[in-house]
């Protein structure tokens, strides 16, 4: 008789102990629960109020790139930074400085997997250093418009090298303890009209050129997020077509991650959710009381948004992001950068060596001018999302002057007036010219010198 008693009070105590774990952070027996059936538990907690916040990113004074966690369930917040040539824009506003890499263009040059490695292993590393968990990178777009404002941060005009790079980096990234991201799905190959684009693309050349990074980069990489494009496909946004985020990223690649939209993607609230589409970014203009009103009126399934919120916790439980995510620390600058110019130095491509110019012999030379405006001032990077604000940096005449040897004249001239760069360079023993898109006066002084 007292052993049933006590065996009674032990299945009391159990019961309750497992009732309270569901309102506080999990513990260890659910640590060990399969991801999906943790995720699935946990969104079955979630009053709709909070399947509704989660299903969105936040922007106030404090936040840019931020989706809130829920703390009486132990799930985190996703802190987010952009990254496709280092760590760049992210959560907080104030952006904190990292390696800047070289831009990814250059990495395809190397038509090195084993650099893309390298390449995505700072951009994880250095996210966690910063106190994120997810990255808003690798940019596999396939280059169809050279003027694009964004083909610098891909890997170029051939889908084969860009799936070969893809994977790797992607893997590199995720090893970081942070999930990567891969972007911009689909088939955005331009910036200009980008928010009221179609595209009007046939299967097999979706198929064959603009997926096979993202393909790649999914099955072989395992990316754990996707970050759908601006511009519609054959007339369905990206963020809203079913074809693209359910039959062939789910159905067809086996993608078991989340979707995101890129900033101001979404365009409705019904067909958005039921294409697939995990989290609207950077807000909830069509994800949030918009959702609210959908659910109340029979128009989205509850159970819909469930499925959409245990994809993204379970990829997070996945990745380590509820239990072990990964400490935030200083950045080891002079080693990651050390990185960084080794992946620019592979990238490097000679085009053309005139009367073996090239390499120049430092024993032979007196005299050297350094021309254009980047020659003065380091240009790193591009702008808006890739933006990287470096750890440090060295301007092309310093790093000249320190690799001669002693008594050699180096000399500088911005090439603003061509006349006088162009003396300069009749002056020396050879001359060196910095040319870049911008400003404009940097393609004048090649071109006279």
């Amino acid at each position: 008789m007292r052993r049933r008693r006590i065996a009674a009070v032990v299945a009391a105590v159990t019961s309750l102990t497992m009732a309270l774990a569901g309102t506080a952070s999990a513990g260890p027996a659910q640590h060990q629960q399969d991801p999906v059936a943790r995720a699935t538990a946990l969104v079955a907690q979630l009053t709709l109020a909070e399947k509704i916040t989660e299903m969105h990113g936040i922007q106030d004074a404090t936040h840019n790139r931020f989706v809130p966690g829920i703390a009486r369930l132990g799930i985190p917040p996703l802190v987010i930074t952009n990254g496709p040539a280092g760590v760049g824009p992210g959560d907080p506003k104030t952006q904190a400085p990292a390696t800047a890499l070289p831009a990814p263009e250059a990495l395809a040059a190397t038509f090195d997997p084993t650099q893309a490695a390298s390449y995505g292993r700072i951009m994880g590393t250095e996210t966690a250093d910063l106190g994120a968990n997810f990255l808003e990178g690798t940019d596999v777009n396939v280059v169809r418009v050279p003027q694009n404002g964004r083909t610098f941060e891909n890997y170029g005009e051939d889908p084969f090298l860009a799936a070969q790079l893809a994977a790797p980096n992607v893997r590199a990234v995720q090893s970081a303890g942070v999930i990567g991201e891969v972007k911009h799905f689909d088939a955005y190959s331009q910036e200009a009209n980008r928010f009221n684009l179609n595209q009007v693309i046939d299967e097999r050349t979706l198929r064959e050129i603009y997926d096979p990074p993202f393909q790649a980069a999914v099955q072989q990489g395992g990316a754990g997020a996707v970050m759908c494009a601006y511009p519609a496909i054959n007339g369905t946004f990206s963020c809203e077509n079913n074809e693209l985020l359910n039959t062939v990223l789910r159905t067809d690649w086996g993608f078991t991650g989340f979707v995101t939209s890129d900033f101001g993607a979404v365009h409705s609230t019904v067909p958005t959710v039921n294409a697939g589409m995990n989290l609207e970014m950077p807000t909830g203009k069509f994800l949030d009381t918009a959702l609210l009103t959908a659910v109340n009126n029979g128009q989205v399934s509850v159970s819909v948004i469930d499925n959409l919120l245990v994809q993204r916790f379970t990829e997070m439980i996945r990745m380590g992001l509820f239990d072990n995510p990964p400490p935030a620390k200083p950045i080891p600058a002079q080693a990651d950068g050390a990185v960084s110019r080794s992946i620019a130095d592979q990238g490097a491509v000679l085009l053309k060596n005139s009367a073996q110019a090239l390499p120049l012999n430092p024993a032979t030379l007196h005299s050297i001018a350094v021309i254009g405006p980047f020659a003065g001032a380091a240009k790193t990077g591009g702008g808006g999302s890739s933006h990287v604000i470096p750890l440090f940096t060295v301007d092309p005449v310093t790093g000249i002057k320190n690799a001669v040897p002693a008594g050699t004249t180096v000399g500088f001239d911005p090439g603003t007036d061509p006349t006088a760069a162009a003396a300069l360079a009749k002056s020396s023993d050879v001359a060196v010219v910095m040319v870049g898109d911008n400003p404009a006066s940097a393609v004048l002084a090649i071109a006279t010198c």
